[in-house]
C-alpha cells in the first residue's frame, strides 16, 4: 500500500485489494488508486489524484508503482517545481529496485530519504511521537482495525490474510 499527503489536507492511498481501498476510502481517505487495474496509466492516476503537487509520499511499495509515481511528478517542460516531493521509502512490497531518471531529479523537487531500523529518529522524538499517537487512539481520532486472536491460536492466525487487519494476541 503507498499513502500520499497532498497540500491542503487530501489523502491519497493506492494499492492492490479493493476491500482494503475501500475500508481506507470509509476511514477518510480523499482518493484511492488501484495500482494493479488492467490498463490503467497509474502515473496519469498519481497526477490527476494529486490536484497540483505531492507533499510527502509514504511508499512501502517501492518498483513499478513508485516510478509511476515519480514519473507523475517529472515535469518535460521548463517551468520549475514549485514545491518538492519527499518520498520517504520504507519497504519494498512490489520490488526492492526501481529504475530512476535523473531527469526526474532534476525536475520534480523530489527529495528520497529511507527510513528503518538504520535510520532511526532521536529516542526522545521517538518517544513523543508515540505518546502523541496513544493520545489519538485514546480520544478516538485514530482508527486500527483489529481481529483479537487467543494466544493458543497463533500459529493459526500468523499466516492468514486480515485484509489489513492487524492482529491482537490475547490469553
Amino acid at each position: 500500500m503507498l499513502f500520499v499527503r497532498f497540500r491542503g489536507g487530501r489523502l491519497v492511498a493506492a494499492g492492490r485489494d479493493t476491500t482494503l481501498l475501500a475500508r481506507l476510502t470509509e476511514l477518510g481517505a480523499d482518493a484511492t488508486i488501484k495500482i494493479d487495474a488492467p490498463d490503467i496509466d497509474l502515473a496519469a492516476e498519481f497526477a490527476n489524484a494529486a490536484q497540483g503537487g505531492f507533499d510527502v509520499v509514504i511508499d512501502y511499495l517501492w518498483g513499478a508503482p513508485t516510478e509511476a509515481l515519480i514519473r507523475s511528478v517529472s515535469r518535460g517542460d521548463l517551468t520549475p517545481a514549485s514545491s518538492r516531493t519527499r518520498l520517504v521509502q520504507v519497504g519494498e512490497m512490489a520490488s526492492p529496485a526501481i529504475s530512476l531518471s535523473a531527469a526526474a531529479l532534476r525536475s520534480s523537487g523530489l527529495e528520497i530519504i529511507g527510513n528503518g531500523t538504520g535510520r532511526m529518529p532521536d529516542p526522545e522524538l521517538l518517544r513523543a511521537a508515540f505518546t502523541q499517537v496513544m493520545a489519538g487512539a485514546a480520544r478516538g481520532d485514530l482508527v486500527i482495525d483489529t481481529e483479537a486472536v487467543p494466544l493458543s491460536q497463533v500459529t493459526d492466525a500468523w499466516d492468514r490474510d486480515t485484509k489489513g487487519a492487524r492482529l491482537v494476541l490475547v490469553p
